[in-house]
């Protein structure tokens, strides 16, 4: 057949990097992202190399204009298979450099027309999307049909070893310990700012081959952050496998900077504690019951600079201490209780746990880090060669996590901590590692950034995440409109694709609303369906959600499909894998096929129809759900009939109801926020008083909290406050009037 290239091109750089005429005719289109904000010159730009051995037929630059890399009769090198790229027209799409990888609506729209514009000079009249790698593979598309297929089902998820550590609030956790909704440790490309924001995917672990490079363990697509020679600080993704062609002129970084307020310590006071930590001894006295009354701090010193290192401190401090000089030649410095004030419970455990360092310790400001990291050597080190020795893993582990994140790399190796104030490393000779006994067991995380701080092999790194899900749960939506275009019929209600740019509280709000509409007709209070709705659907984002508008995780069987009303047509469905806890704490994954729905309000209205209408035997399955007024009843009926096999969904349910005021959808009163501990609080004033109880009645410790983020084990009615909530530091109570729930 003649091969034509679009009309709608406005830039023309052909690749050298493709295999010549094309061995099938086009029948599928592949679009990708980019990941950047580049021009259709720029995204050409990328393929003229034949060293970087990949090309597309097509770029659409960050306004919208598009250019020619490869022309449509010849097979580009962009999906990771030959079998795809012989048959498809492929795009690379400019797009944000961190997830979820979204493009702008100039991008967006030229995506559109340029799809329309394919499938008309190729005679195709649709635009089909199965969301299903062995559905759409398997499928022989009629002659005016196209089919969209996307680059995750011909090339492996990029992805790091399950054993790597990512860095929480409460400390190094590995990969394979991280749920969706944990935060952990994040860095912006621009100059590596880091923030701790949720994970917003994961990866099925699986076995992999990897590659190691200086202590660096990754699949060969895994994104890479990294600086060349000339340019450090100008930061940049690409695979790994590009940039170990290129190890000695690549830069991996291994700390970033976070902007914390820090803690209401003195420089004097850091002192101590460092010192406490690393000589200090606390005196006590056993009594009666076994436990310790302390009375004091001992230190038995012999180093002059120590010495006298510890009198400043202690001067500066305004802390009383007596000398006594020793047979050993050693000096013994005692610093006693005084006015009210333990020394040891009040300000030494204050900020210390059993004499070693905490988590606290990470909302340092980067100044008071700085000075940490310097006097640690001097305490517990060799200045020379910047190296801090520990027994103490938990202080091994809080250091290392503190310097990655001011701007100090590290390398942990035994009972010691190498600091680099270069904090880079270089790639070297990769070992692969492919042996059936080696193939390393993977996963990754999506997170807003695009980019997350971890540790393996002792030493830190800031990497890349896993590709968001952007344009894959757009797929539906880029499917019905150029089939609407060719002149298809577009769907009617409500498309999952509205969820794609809300907020969670903006979802929240807008799915509040389906199912109070929904409940005037089902009886079911809106409060619990939007609850579900969210939990299940991941706020109408999820794969299900996006390609089948269920969101519910309705599947085509359920109990006997013998209720009435439902609104589900009875055969369309969507097939995919889905995890579930038949028994407690046990996670099976199974292969489902799951309901598919025209539009929002269809699902809502079958998920309600069967939650009314299902049956176990001759009862009803939910019975009494109808015309419940008690939520938290209404959802352990729900548990009760055997509607999830989580062992904590009523929990989840109730958390997601109160997080967000969902009973105002059922026109109740508002709801309290969540009274359950643990949880975390924002403090954002310097002088938030810890008193000794809960109540102005009780004595203050003579300590502020500082700004930052506390948690708070136990909550107590008491006078001055509404409520009162005490510190798991062991440091006392705060009134939670003056703090932000996180």
């Amino acid at each position: 057949m003649a091969y034509t290239n679009s009309p709608l091109i406005s830039y023309t750089k052909l690749s050298p990097n493709h295999s010549g005429q094309r061995t099938h005719s086009i029948d599928r289109i592949t679009p990708h992202c980019v990941v950047g904000q580049l021009s259709a010159e720029s995204i050409c730009g990328c393929f003229t190399s034949t060293d970087r051995q990949a090309s597309c037929n097509y770029g659409i630059g960050t306004d919208g204009r598009i250019s020619l890399c490869v022309e449509e009769k010849n097979r580009s090198w962009c999906s990771s298979s030959n079998a795809n790229d012989q048959r498809a027209i492929t795009i690379e799409c400019a797009s944000d450099k961190t997830a979820p990888y979204a493009m702008n609506n100039n991008v967006y729209q030229s995506l559109i027309n340029l799809c329309v514009d394919i499938c008309k000079r190729n005679g195709k009249k649709k635009l089909l999307w199965f969301a299903d790698k062995n559905k759409t593979l398997n499928y022989n598309p009629a002659s005016d049909e196209m089919v969209l297929t996307v680059h995750r089902w011909f090339a492996n998820k990029s992805c790091i070893p399950v054993n790597t550590e990512v860095l929480t609030r409460d400390g190094w956790v590995q990969l394979r310990d991280i749920n969706i909704g944990d935060e952990i440790a994040c860095a912006t490309l621009d100059n590596l700012h880091i923030s701790f924001e949720e994970v917003m995917d994961k990866v099925e672990e699986r076995r992999q081959d990897t590659y190691t490079s200086n202590g660096l363990t990754a699949t060969k697509d895994h994104r890479m952050v990294y600086a060349v020679q000339q340019n450090k600080g100008q930061y940049r993704i690409d695979y790994y496998k590009h940039l170990l062609r290129n190890g000695t002129q690549i830069y991996i970084p291994m700390a970033g900077h976070i902007d914390n307020d820090g803690l209401p310590i003195t420089d004097s006071m850091l002192i101590f504690l460092v010192a406490v930590q690393a000589d200090g001894h606390y005196m006590y006295e056993r009594k009666a019951d076994g436990t310790k009354s302390y009375y004091g701090v001992e230190f038995h010193l012999k180093k002059e600079r120590k010495i006298e290192r510890l009198f400043e401190c202690l001067k500066s401090c305004h802390l009383e201490y007596t000398i006594c000089n020793q047979s050993d030649g050693t000096t013994k410095i005692r610093i006693y209780n005084k006015e009210g004030i333990n020394i040891v419970t009040d300000i030494c455990e204050r900020w210390l746990k059993d004499k070693c360092f905490t988590w606290e310790w990470l909302n340092l400001s980067e100044k008071q880090a700085r000075f940490v990291l310097e006097e640690i050597l001097l305490w517990d080190g060799c200045t020379a060669v910047n190296l801090y020795c520990s027994r103490q893993e938990i202080n091994l582990d809080v250091i290392s996590a503190l310097a990655a994140m001011n701007g100090v790399g590290s390398n942990v190796t035994g009972s010691n901590i190498q600091f680099r104030e270069n904090p880079y490393i270089t790639l070297g000779e990769a070992k692969r590692n492919n042996h059936p006994t080696d193939s390393t067991l993977v996963s990754c995380v999506t997170v807003k950034t695009g980019i997350f701080l971890c540790r393996q092999n002792g030493k830190t790194f800031i990497i890349g995440n896993c590709p968001g899900d952007w344009l894959y749960n757009r797929l539906s939506d880029l499917a019905s409109q150029v089939t609407a275009k060719l002149g298809g019929e577009v769907k009617a209600g409500t498309q999952a694709s509205v969820f794609n740019n809300l907020t969670e509280k903006e979802a929240a709000a807008k799915i509040g609303e389906l199912c109070k509409s929904d409940m005037a007709k089902s009886g079911i209070l809106a409060s619990v369906s939007a609850a579900q709705f969210i939990l299940e659907s991941g706020y109408g984002k999820s794969e299900l959600a996006q390609n089948a508008c269920n969101c519910f995780g309705m599947k085509c069987s359920l109990s006997g499909n013998t209720w009435s009303g439902s609104t589900w047509d009875g055969k369309s469905k969507y097939t995919k894998q889905t995890s579930e806890e038949y028994t407690a704490g046990q996670i099976t994954t199974i292969t489902a096929d799951f309901r598919k729905y025209g539009c929002i309000e269809d699902s809502v209205a079958d998920h309600s129809a069967y939650l009314n209408g299902a049956k176990n035997g001759a009862n009803l399955r939910y019975a009494g759900l109808k015309g419940c007024k008690d939520y938290k009843k209404a959802i352990q009926i729900i548990k009760d009939g055997g509607y999830a096999t989580s062992s904590t969904y009523v929990e989840k349910i109730c958390s997601i109801i109160e997080k967000f005021n969902l009973t105002q959808y059922d026109g109740g009163n508002t709801v309290a926020p969540a009274s359950s501990v643990p949880y975390r609080v924002r403090v954002s004033i310097n002088d938030l008083n810890i008193r000794k109880g809960p109540g102005t009645n009780f004595a203050k410790t003579g300590r502020y909290t500082g700004k930052g983020i506390f948690t708070i084990v136990a909550e107590a009615d008491g006078q001055g406050a509404s409520k009162w909530g005490k510190l798991k530091s062991g440091a006392g109570w705060i009134a939670l009037n003056y703090t932000e729930r996180v």
